[in-house]
């Protein structure tokens, strides 16, 4: 009896192991989402979430981030970018949206910005926080 007991333990261990779910590891990251809205004020005025700098956004080092990068109608296209976790929108025209999702995998203070000729300097740039 006492074998058997232990062979039904070791089949249940395998079985987690095939399903690749360890003891202790269950844990999955956190998803942090974020909405981001490109903006012109003016033609030198340029915003993310109508502030200059943008939002500083804040994470922990192994999360999922999701940022839902949108343009309004009647603006200009935009894009967000963070050059040292290799993060890259497409180009957002004006009335659509972009999903950017990467896991936040180095600790550290980052910037997001638009790429876009003169977009940077004119004010599109925030800070992105891995602690």
């Amino acid at each position: 009896m006492e074998r058997l007991f232990l062979c039904g333990i070791a089949l249940g261990l395998i079985l987690v192991a095939q399903r690749g779910v360890a003891l202790g590891q269950n844990e999955q990251a956190a998803v942090r989402q974020f909405s981001i809205i490109g903006h012109m004020r003016d033609i030198d005025d340029y915003r993310f979430n109508n502030s200059i700098p943008g939002p500083t956004l804040t994470v922990k080092e192994g999360d999922k981030v999701r940022i839902i990068f949108s343009v309004p109608d009647g603006d200009i296209a935009h894009a967000l970018y963070i050059d040292e976790l290799a993060v890259f929108s497409p180009t957002v025209h004006p009335g659509a949206s972009a999903i950017i999702e990467f896991v936040a995998n180095q600790k550290g203070e980052f910037i997001y910005y638009c790429p876009l000729p003169s977009h940077r300097t004119l004010g599109m740039e925030g800070k992105f926080l891995v602690e």
